[in-house]
């Protein structure tokens, strides 16, 4: 069966294990497929120097354009369209960012919460002229050999990161998406679904791996999400179906099966009450 293609950083050949800075659109440089839909188990972050086309980021299109940023996370389905964008790709692990003292790397870099936010920033021209000042650094150190690369090229990337943070919290289009408290266990309830969405946990089970009762975690979600814990649950199970109605070559019954329904017709029905189209209809209204 063909699954959605998965590129990690051993498969793409990059540089660097952790770490490593594509150009795109480079002629020299073939290391990125932007042609082909793909999910990745890295985070990445698109500098566009120049604009053009558009970004396919989970069923939706994003007009690229130049002094903008784009955010991609793992497991999301992407594509480029486009042959004319310029500017640079940031291929990275969470692990090589982790510092000893910073906390989770979504509560630290919201803007690669997908569920709460626009996968894209438009930055003013003076502090992109500023971050892409600081990627051609980057560029420029990323085959040097030093015992103290890594860290140098972290540190660099850190400062694009947390300018993007600075301008994130302070730009006027982002007061409508306010950066959550990030309550501790909220970000954990996150991160359990998004490891056992699979395996259909009740918000009962998520509670007991919380360590907290179900009607806390509830109310947690609702404070936080304005969503109960169940919907949480079904929307991470929604978008895995959805990406691969989207993408992968499997029918109704294999993306059922593969996904743990107990049969195709509960499948459906789960898909029409929450999407309001049947797994086929919802492949077919895509136009490839």
């Amino acid at each position: 069966m063909h699954y959605i293609p998965i590129h990690n950083l051993d498969v793409k050949k990059l540089k660097r294990a952790g770490f490593d800075i594509v150009a795109l659109n480079d002629p020299a440089d073939k290391n990125y497929d932007g042609v082909e839909a793909h999910r990745h188990n890295f985070y990445e972050l698109m500098i566009f120097t120049r604009g053009g086309g558009v970004h396919e980021i989970d069923f939706k299109e994003y007009e690229i354009e130049e002094n903008s940023l784009h955010f991609v996370s793992p497991s999301q389905v992407h594509r480029l369209k486009s042959a004319a964008a310029r500017g640079y790709v940031f291929c990275f692990s969470e692990e090589f960012m982790a510092l000893k003292e910073e906390g989770d790397f979504l509560h630290m870099y919201p803007f690669y919460d997908f569920n709460n936010y626009v996968p894209v920033i438009k930055l003013d021209h003076e502090l992109f002229k500023e971050i892409n000042a600081v990627a051609t650094i980057l560029n420029a150190n990323l085959l040097k050999d030093s015992v103290l690369r890594d860290d140098v090229l972290r540190c660099y990337f850190q400062v694009i990161l947390l300018r993007t943070k600075e301008y994130f919290i302070n730009s006027p289009a982002s007061t409508m998406n306010r950066i959550s408290t990030g309550h501790p266990k909220i970000l954990e309830f996150k991160k359990l679904i998004n490891t056992n969405y699979l395996k259909h946990y009740s918000a009962f089970r998520y509670a007991e791996l919380l360590n907290i009762s179900p009607n806390y975690l509830n109310s947690l979600c609702k404070n936080e999400t304005s969503q109960t814990a169940t919907e949480l649950i079904h929307e991470r199970l929604l978008l895995e179906a959805k990406r691969l109605l989207y993408v992968a070559k499997l029918n109704v019954k294999e993306i059922s099966n593969h996904l743990n329904f107990d049969s195709v017709p509960y499948f459906t029905r789960f898909f029409k009450k929450h999407v309001g189209l049947t797994p086929l209809d919802y492949r077919n209204s895509f136009t490839k």
